[in-house]
């Protein structure tokens, strides 16, 4: 969430909190599953969590998230499947923000649909990264694979 934006200090976003779950996580406990319902966002009061997608070749990471910092509310106001998963890097308290109320405060608060239009292109650049990164070692793999494949077969290895 961007900064800039300084919806967090209105004071109908700390009533919002004030209606909301408060959760604790230990290092490692995960906090949502991509292509989960996206049904609440997050605001992380204290501590930092890991962002990941998982892929046929294992996690990639994309990014941590330190507080102050509210995470999943687009998925929850465009109510759309989790675009990647989260868990705790640190312990780590967040107020559970559900999805009916988070939109009854985006309706009191245009601040908030603001920074959330805003972020929808930041985060462009972190996927592509990891998509690089994650290329780079599933092309490494493939060129062992090639290199594999290229290597002469004897006539007496073929079944003739």
């Amino acid at each position: 969430m961007s900064q800039d934006i300084d919806f967090l200090s209105h004071e109908n976003f700390e009533a919002l909190l004030a209606l909301s779950q408060i959760i604790e996580l230990h290092p490692g406990r995960q906090l949502v599953r991509q292509g989960e319902l996206s049904d609440a966002a997050y605001f992380l009061a204290e501590g930092s969590m890991s962002v990941y997608v998982e892929t046929p070749y294992g996690e990639a990471p994309l990014t941590t998230f330190d507080a102050p910092r509210l995470m999943g509310e687009i998925g929850a106001l465009a109510n759309l499947p989790r675009t990647a998963s989260i868990r705790a890097a640190s312990h780590a308290k967040l107020y559970v923000i559900e999805r009916t109320q988070l939109i009854d405060f985006g309706r009191q608060s245009p601040d908030l649909l603001l920074a959330v239009i805003e972020q929808l292109g930041q985060p462009l650049a972190v996927p592509v990264d990891a998509q690089d990164e994650l290329g780079e070692v599933v092309g490494a793999d493939r060129d062992a694979v090639d290199a594999h494949v290229d290597e002469p077969v004897e006539d007496e290895d073929v079944g003739g």
